[in-house]
């Protein structure tokens, strides 16, 4: 039970600073990303979480697939960063990786190649809709389409960190990029 109040106080804690305050929602990835990562969560609340983030994906493209149809136009009310069955995915991929990393050992190399990957995430998010844009304007994509929507987020990613890791390699940029 002690569990629970904690939660429901960190809940608590999110909710005035998420959806009370100017920041708006994105700061929530922040504040969870702090208390997963400093807190030892049970197997069962981990469980949890991941059947949530399940019936959440399945809620997410269910809903959109039949109200899509019904309305002949693709109908985005459960698509946002700040719904809660994303907030549940973010939660039970950052709670994988974090149950991986206790289990498994990596070599050097892909420990040094995670940590060069990592150093590019912020210049990748920050180019990343300019070669969205690019690549949609190039090769005339259909956005709505599964191939886009599977393998451009795929394309998109490993472009823009081929970009960034060139300008960071580049000395002039070196210092620009972060």
């Amino acid at each position: 039970m002690g569990y629970f109040l904690i939660y429901f106080h960190y809940l608590k804690l999110i909710y005035i600073v998420v959806y009370q305050s100017r920041w708006g929602g994105y700061i929530v990835f922040v504040i969870l990303g702090y208390l997963l990562s400093t807190t030892d969560i049970e197997k069962k609340y981990r469980i949890m979480i991941y059947i949530g983030a399940i019936i959440g994906l399945v809620y997410r493209y269910a809903t959109t697939y039949i109200w899509s149809m019904e309305k002949g136009v693709v109908v985005k009310t459960t698509w946002g960063y700040t719904t809660w069955h994303s907030i549940l995915l973010a939660c039970s991929v950052f709670l994988i990786v974090k149950e991986l990393s206790k289990k498994i050992k990596i070599s050097n190399i892909v420990e040094n190649i995670l940590k060069e990957v990592s150093s590019c995430s912020f210049g990748i998010y920050l180019i990343h809709m300019m070669v969205v844009t690019s690549q949609i304007r190039l090769f005339d994509i259909n956005t709505l389409s599964w191939i886009w929507r599977t393998f451009g987020i795929i394309s998109t990613y490993l472009i823009s960190l081929l970009a960034v890791w060139i300008l960071k390699k580049i000395p002039m940029f070196r210092k620009v990029v972060p």
